[in-house]
């Protein structure tokens, strides 16, 4: 599986919305509370635009792939052929 063609296909609001119920004010920058620690106030931060996220309370960040791998607690290798994924990419 070309890594490139998952981060250029896939959308990782899409994705992380399956997980978390995120929230918007502009249809680019969505919000809601951490999926990795127990959050009163929404710190987590999905970017449409740059396909990337920011929790500004735990520091966890990254791409789509390192969500499915902090998420489901895999290794990169196991990340990429990721069940989702791959039906999303046939």
């Amino acid at each position: 599986m070309d890594v490139k063609k998952i981060r250029d296909k896939l959308d990782i609001v899409d994705y992380i919305g399956r997980y978390a119920d995120l929230q918007t004010r502009n249809g680019v920058e969505f919000f809601c509370s951490c999926p990795f620690h127990r959050d009163d106030n929404p710190s987590f931060f999905v970017n449409r635009e740059r396909q990337l996220y920011n929790c500004f309370s735990c520091g966890s960040s990254g791409d789509i792939l390192s969500f499915i791998q902090k998420y489901h607690n895999v290794p990169f290798r196991e990340a990429v052929p990721h069940q989702w994924l791959c039906h999303i990419l046939r």
